[in-house]
């Protein structure tokens, strides 16, 4: 049988340029092994020769393949294990998923799995997407994503979880008499002393300038987070020695709410814990507030609520955000529930499915308007299609919450950003040709 071009193209580039290690094991034998695979195997003929020897067998759920149909559906099978994480870098761990592929010449195993280059640029990238660069802090995107699983562990677990906003008194003046290094120098040591202040199930988290939040998950009872805003307030306000010997003090204030006592929805709980910190500014510095907020009447149980994504104004573009979110809020709910990877791997090829289409309907807008912002757009729409390979690797190697980490600022970042430029525009060209309508 011919090889096409396109088959070939195909090939050239899984052999010599895909970074995921990709594989074909048969009748015992290595098949086939691309570029990326045979880096990572060829140092350990050990590990080869056991790793192509292992036996496969199908879930328990799936029925054995009856003979040897041509056109039998690929089964996925449990990961292989090449390596264990380390206790210091659980990135270190290498998993391989696996499909058994029926053919008329007896089965195929295919398998792929990242490899530790690949691996380790994806957690630096992610890294530096999540986290505050001055103070390595989280950022308020990953916040956000704590805070929601402490939501929900304290819903299943019946216990409270706090949240506390924290903004710095007379740090202005530091910034104004000493400069912004020295200002920067005084973020950096505060946040030091919030860390040591919490357990390392906390959470402590710069928004910008000199605010933080911090998360404490699984409390028994409010006067855990009235000690730990106390701490917080007695660290704080102890001296800071600039590096040319000027020594400084700043002090503080908190807000703090509990869920559920204040609320059991990210939105109210974070408006309520600013509420508190602002009243409690009020009041004079170095003090905490306890929020005396009720839970609304009617709260939202979503991972991501329509309006976090703000709506642009263009209907069919917005009708396509909320198709997103919804699509988000099915895989987040299937990684709660710990459901199987297929279907977790289906929902993410559904959300990514949608996401292409939802991307093209923006470039036919840009392209039929002629957006002078459609080139930068577009090339953020490609970059963001791209970074759906690492939501795949972390899939493949039982990484879940690496995704739910990720996948909240993957899509609002973007639909706050170019996509509000785009409904701008659109509604200006709207208005200036009334007989064309963007949607």
């Amino acid at each position: 049988m011919t090889t096409s071009p396109l088959q070939s193209s195909l090939l050239t580039w899984l052999d010599t340029r895909a970074e995921m290690a990709v594989y074909a094991i048969t009748h015992g034998r290595l098949a086939y092994g691309n570029q990326s695979f045979d880096a990572q195997m060829r140092d350990d003929a050990t590990l080869l020769a056991e790793f192509i020897a292992r036996p496969r067998s199908l879930p328990a759920h799936v029925p054995p393949v009856a003979g040897k149909a041509a056109d039998a559906t690929p089964v996925a099978l449990p990961a292989q294990t090449l390596r264990d994480g380390t206790h210091a870098d659980a990135s270190d761990r290498i998993e391989a998923q696996e499909w058994l592929v029926p053919t008329c010449d007896g089965p195929i195993v295919i398998g792929c799995f990242r490899t530790q280059a690949t691996s380790s640029a994806n957690h630096a990238l992610l890294r530096v997407a999540l986290h505050d660069a001055l103070t390595d802090l989280p950022n308020r995107s990953l916040l956000e994503d704590r805070l929601f699983q402490a939501i929900a562990r304290s819903r299943r677990n019946r216990k409270l979880a706090a949240l506390l906003y924290l903004d710095l008194d007379q740090f202005k003046p530091v910034n104004d008499r000493y400069g912004h290094q020295a200002g920067d120098i005084v973020l950096q040591t505060v946040a030091g002393r919030m860390l040591a202040c919490v357990r390392e199930t906390d959470t402590v988290a710069r928004l910008g300038g000199d605010e933080f939040a911090i998360v404490l998950d699984e409390i028994d009872q409010q006067e855990q987070a009235e000690i730990v805003a106390a701490k917080l307030i007695a660290a704080i306000g102890e001296p800071i020695t600039l590096p040319e010997g000027a020594t400084v003090n700043v002090s503080c204030s908190i807000g703090v709410v509990l869920c559920p006592t204040n609320g059991v929805n990210l939105i109210s709980l974070m408006q309520a814990a600013d509420q508190a910190m602002y009243t409690c500014k009020g009041t004079g510095s170095g003090r905490y507030c306890l929020s005396t907020a009720a839970p609304p009447a009617i709260e939202p149980g979503n991972w991501m609520e329509d309006n976090e994504a703000e709506m642009i104004g263009v209907p069919e573009i917005d009708r396509q955000h909320e198709t997103l979110i919804a699509l988000a809020n099915r895989l987040h709910r299937a990684i709660e529930d710990s459901e199987d990877y297929v279907l977790q791997s289906a929902l993410l090829d559904e959300l990514v499915s949608y996401t292409q289409y939802h991307f093209a309907s923006e470039e036919a807008l840009m392209d039929r308007y002629k957006d002078p912002n459609a080139e930068a757009h577009k090339r953020q729409h490609a970059q963001l299609v791209a970074q759906v390979q690492f939501f795949r690797h972390a899939l493949s190697n039982s990484d879940s919450q690496m995704i739910l980490s990720a996948l909240r600022p993957w899509l609002i970042r973007h639909i706050r950003s170019y996509d509000r430029a785009l409904g701008a525009f659109l509604m200006t060209r709207k208005a200036r040709e009334p007989g064309a309508s963007p949607s």
